[in-house]
């Protein structure tokens, strides 16, 4: 798992270990997040395909909310749904359909912008495949063989064209990348940290890493996001990192944020 994860980040694996969280205020003093009265917040990391992972955390959200039912709950999905995993249209259909965890907000990740970029511009097919796109590709009934030998590029993005269904295209491309609540920030990758909340450019949203993750400074909000996989949900002052790697580990990470703070789901 180390091993993979500095392959994929090119970073060391986080411990994991947790910090109090702090927010920086208009007159820059700092202070614990906080969020609207009677909100819980889901958080669920990066799927890439992993369905039995989702299944079980989505199961775990309808127990969590059946105990302590609130009016105001939201599930929050920070992006990365497809490629890796085997499943990755399965999860779509589960993330759309399920009904049972209050306000749904998915945002988009880099994998979902590869998605469509290899769809808008057959230039693009060969860098998605290459990032885990062939997974996506097969788990819509799409025979990949000329694609796992570097061929069929054109071929296999028309038969993808042809094969996802309207609602999934529909919804991949309305996929936000942004959500706010609270003293809580939510996006994929992270933030440029030299730029105001409000002034965030969508590249950084879905792909920023280093500059974002080494940044020590607090932020007027909590920053909630994945991408760059740990191997437990890492939890420092300005940020908590939800990626736990799921589609190598199975273990997808999921947090719950209420007024008590946070709590791992």
């Amino acid at each position: 798992m180390k091993q993979l994860l500095r392959r994929l980040t090119g970073m060391k694996p986080a411990a994991g270990a947790e910090w109090p969280l702090t927010v920086i205020d208009e007159r820059g003093n700092l202070r614990p997040p906080t969020v609207p009265d009677g909100t819980v917040l889901y958080a669920v990391g990066d799927i890439h395909g992993e369905l039995d992972s989702l299944q079980r955390v989505l199961g775990r959200i309808r127990t969590d909310i059946a105990a302590s039912p609130l009016k105001h709950v939201s599930t929050v999905f920070l992006g990365d749904y497809v490629d890796r995993g085997l499943a990755s249209r399965s999860v779509i259909d589960a993330i759309i359909a399920e009904p049972g965890i209050g306000y749904k907000i998915a945002l988009r990740g880099n994998h979902e912008e590869m998605l469509l970029r290899a769809l808008d511009d057959a230039a693009c097919m060969r860098n998605w495949c290459q990032a885990g796109g062939i997974a996506t590709i097969a788990s819509y009934g799409i025979d990949v063989a000329d694609l796992m030998i570097g061929r069929g590029h054109d071929a296999a993005r028309a038969a993808l064209l042809d094969a996802m269904p309207d609602s999934h295209l529909a919804w991949l491309r309305a996929l936000p990348s942004r959500y706010e609540s609270g003293d809580y920030f939510f996006c994929h990758a992270g933030i440029d940290p030299d730029r105001p909340l409000d002034d965030q450019r969508e590249g950084d949203l879905l792909w920023i890493r280093r500059k974002f993750i080494r940044d020590r400074r607090s932020f007027a909000k909590i920053i909630v996001h994945g991408h760059s996989p740990v191997e437990r949900i890492e939890v420092r002052h300005n940020r908590i990192n939800v990626d736990t790697g799921a589609f190598c580990t199975g273990n997808l990470g999921c947090i719950r944020l209420d007024a008590a703070g946070l709590r791992y789901v």
